[in-house]
């Protein structure tokens, strides 16, 4: 049976087990959330797309690391560059988290041309602390 959005078992697509029929220009297939997700080219519902562990004292957030969680686990300041779009390539829309794995705490640092907003802080406080990074487009990056 075919279902709507509206006749989705929420549980079951948050978990990613929901089936659903997809028909297109007469083709109809079965699939799961994930897979659309995947797909599209997204994290999960309610997944990381992975985590990006950086050793460094210096990491600049690319592409790649759309969804995925930035683990810094130095032991000294870190500092994680944000960079313009013409560089990074990143588009607006694009989100991230960064994370204090180790000692050294990371701040989200903003590369020549960049406008950073971070109205509650750019850096971690402590180990285990996640930061959110949102890009607005524009050259525009805001802590979250």
């Amino acid at each position: 049976m075919s279902k709507t959005i509206g006749q989705l078992d929420p549980a079951a697509a948050l978990d990613g087990t929901e089936t659903v029929e997809v028909e297109q220009a007469g083709v109809s297939a079965r699939t799961t959330v994930d897979d659309i997700a995947a797909r599209a080219g997204a994290a999960s519902v309610g997944r990381l797309a992975g985590i990006n562990d950086q050793t460094g004292t210096a990491y600049t957030v690319a592409a790649a690391d759309a969804g995925k969680d930035i683990r810094c686990t130095n032991a000294a300041a870190i500092a994680l560059n944000l960079d313009i779009e013409a560089t990074s390539g990143i588009t607006a829309g694009f989100w991230c988290l960064f994370s204090q794995g180790g000692a050294g705490a990371v701040t989200a640092t903003a590369l020549a041309g960049v406008d950073l907003r971070a109205p509650n802080g750019a850096a971690t406080t402590q180990q285990d602390d996640p930061r959110g990074l949102e890009y607005l487009g524009g050259d525009v990056w805001r802590v979250l």
